[in-house]
């Protein structure tokens, strides 16, 4: 089967960890051209749901991230801006909740970088 290689995210990217992802599975390239056609209404929900521009588009490259990461569990032909929108929900809902709440790796880095 042939593979390739997605780089997903551009140099000096809040998660430099995850460059790129070996794709060999069949299929991917229409997962990844829904993917890519959704984008614009991922960044949007997540400027909207979190009410700040530059902490939304975060969200939406941490979502992209790990619907990338666990695309063999999506059925194609399926709902995939319903599953996208409540991958975005799930990382931003934490922050959400208080004192210990689990921050996703995305806002721990940001905090990171904002603290003195």
């Amino acid at each position: 089967m042939p593979s390739f290689t997605v780089e997903l995210f551009p140099s000096g990217s809040v998660l430099p960890q995850i460059r790129s992802i070996k794709v060999t599975k069949s299929g991917c390239r229409d997962f990844e051209a829904e993917l890519i056609s959704l984008i614009p209404q991922l960044r949007a929900f997540g400027r909207t749901l979190s009410g700040d521009s530059s902490l939304g588009e975060d969200l939406a490259q941490d979502t992209l991230a790990k619907a990338w990461m666990s695309q063999d569990r999506f059925e194609m032909g399926t709902n995939m801006r319903a599953w996208l929108f409540t991958i975005l929900r799930n990382i931003f809902t934490p922050t959400c909740a208080g004192p210990g709440a689990h921050a996703p790796s995305i806002l721990r880095s940001l905090h990171a970088h904002s603290s003195p």
